[in-house]
């Protein structure tokens, strides 16, 4: 009995990490191919406003690029 309690208990912890687990990594962006090109705070240049905003550091920064 106490190993069938030990078994399960173990297998919840399993499952609850497994359902915690973070791997940091962005979700794929889904944009449009389209060119328009867009720059982030850092300079670096994407090529639309959807790029910019998915794959930038520092997405709030996102404008278009040569404007102020």
């Amino acid at each position: 009995m106490k190993t069938t309690v030990r078994i399960a208990a173990l297998m919840l912890l399993i499952v609850l990490s497994a359902l915690t687990y973070d791997t940091g990594a962005k979700p794929a962006c889904i944009c449009t191919d389209n060119y328009d090109p867009y720059c982030d705070a850092t300079g670096k240049v994407f090529s639309n406003s959807c790029y910019c905003q998915c794959l930038s550091t520092q997405p709030s920064t996102c404008k278009s690029c040569g404007k102020d």
